[in-house]
């Protein structure tokens, strides 16, 4: 009874440190515009709060529930780390083992790679492989995508480097299907889901739109929120990011990683495994929530906030935004889901929370986020300013427009087709269909910013078409079918 009485006044202590938190989530959700949110703290083994904000759907005012169900987008990669961790604590899966000794036809473009490339270097985002996310819409499943690899062009050296890649959290689900014998899915379900009672959790934007509490997601458009598709056919890359779930489960799921494991799940050496430093993460190099440098472990992030460790991780994925971070050393953890990608919103609510939870001077974090945000996209306006100067007026395409009709393919990326309409070039490509506007000479323009550009044999024929699909690795060249 004395024991139920202290954690109760504890708890009662906490929530008091927590006093003002709802004025501070409504004013960010109005700063960035997000319509719903749902939030859970954690502190000390207690849930001292947990409630849905706003609105789940807009337009008929349902509003978000503790239960409503949000993607959590890449926080999805954890679970993928935790599934290969009972198989290592099995006795199936060596993490410093090479991949190819589970599954010999994995093979990226760099040799040295593929021969060399282990479970680690999957999850800790360090193979030399850049993102390549333009992968996820061609329409392929899984092991297509894992067989084309190969055909993806590195742009840093094997284990130089971070580059964010859910290519290979991809091929790390296929490693835990060969290993298991069994989809990641239900793999997921029985070694994560199922032990922390999460009923609800599933892996389909379709199947959760049939649920009676789900949260519809919204972008913006000439400044008006706006409803958007929930993101479907992820099942390919679902090892990267597809899971979806309610801020009740979340918070078990947070609470897992904040006690290191639980029954029926890996055990704490395998939870402090993937909180070990990896791979060095420049400040910048996982968007701009990431203030600072800090380093990446397996499926987890380490950050610093005024000189405590965060571990935490974002999930971002059609309209849903997401955080999952603690602090291990202070027993302090936060759940955010919230439905429109307002990148800022979730980093200023936990930093305001972690002040509160630890009596420091308060910052206007609000204000920092916000001077932040501005400088992106005045950056991003300055960098769509200067491509448009670079244009050389006065030119004119060599050929007529019919002779850059065809249909051009790649070994990863397959076909895209360009057709000559009256109106002008169509860029048929992964489901979507843009007009190529003239550029200068042989170059064209793919909306505000991406350039395609024909390029001709020595008889002058045009026979290829490049295209910069990935900024970080060299343009993506599609040859003419039959060429």
């Amino acid at each position: 009874m004395i024991r139920l009485f202290f954690a109760t006044a504890l708890c009662v202590a906490a929530q008091d440190k927590l006093k003002g938190i709802d004025d501070a989530v409504d004013a960010a959700m109005k700063q960035w515009q997000v319509p719903g949110l749902a939030l859970a703290v954690v502190h000390n083994g207690q849930v001292i709060h947990s409630r849905g904000y706003g609105f789940r759907d807009v337009e008929r005012k349902l509003p978000v529930t503790p239960d409503t169900l949000f993607a959590i987008g890449s926080i999805t990669k954890s679970m993928t780390a935790l599934a290969l961790a009972s198989l290592a604590d099995e006795g199936k899966l060596q993490w410093d083992k090479p991949v190819r000794d589970y599954m010999p036809d994995f093979r990226l473009h760099d040799p040295i790679a593929s021969e060399h490339t282990t479970a680690i270097d999957l999850l800790s985002h360090r193979t030399g492989l850049p993102r390549h996310d333009t992968m996820w819409g061609v329409g392929l499943g899984r092991r297509e995508i894992f067989a084309r690899l190969r055909y993806l062009e590195p742009s840093r050296e094997f284990r130089e480097a971070f580059q964010y890649n859910n290519l290979m959290y991809l091929a790390a689900g296929v490693l835990a299907e060969r290993i298991s014998g069994d989809s990641w899915e239900r793999l997921v379900r029985a070694r994560v889901l199922d032990p922390l009672g999460m009923k609800l959790a599933n892996f389909s934007a379709a199947e959760t739109q049939k649920t009676s509490d789900f949260a519809q997601t919204y972008g913006l458009e000439n400044g008006a929120l706006k409803a958007v598709p929930l993101p479907v056919n992820q099942e390919a890359i679902c090892p990267a990011g597809c899971v979806i779930a309610p801020l009740t489960e979340m918070t078990a799921y947070l609470r897992a990683h904040m006690d290191r494991g639980g029954k029926g799940l890996p055990s704490a050496a395998q939870f402090d495994r993937m909180r070990e430093p990896r791979t060095i993460t420049p400040a910048g190099a996982i968007g701009p929530e990431a203030m600072g440098e800090g380093v990446y472990g397996l499926g987890l992030m380490t950050l610093p906030h005024r000189g405590r460790k965060v571990i935490f991780h974002t999930g971002t994925i059609g309209g849903y935004h997401a955080l999952l971070a603690f602090l291990p050393d202070e027993n302090a953890g936060v759940m955010i889901l919230q439905n429109r990608v307002a990148r800022p919103v979730p980093q200023v609510l936990s930093r305001i929370i972690w002040d509160k939870l630890l009596g420091l001077p308060p910052e206007d974090w609000q204000a920092i986020f916000l001077k932040d945000d501005k400088a992106a996209e005045a950056k991003a306006a300055a960098e769509r300013k200067a491509l448009e100067a670079s244009k050389i007026a006065g030119t004119k395409p060599s050929h007529p427009l019919g002779d850059y009709a065809g249909s051009f393919t790649h070994p990863a990326y397959g076909t895209v087709k360009i057709e000559a309409r009256e109106t002008g070039l169509r860029w048929i490509f992964a489901g979507n269909s843009l007009t190529l506007r003239h550029f200068h000479y042989d170059t064209f323009a793919r909306g505000n910013s991406a350039r395609v550009q024909f390029l001709t044999s020595l008889d002058g024929v045009i026979d290829r078409v490049e295209v910069k699909l990935e900024p970080a690795a060299p343009p993506v060249v599609f040859k003419r079918d039959g060429k």
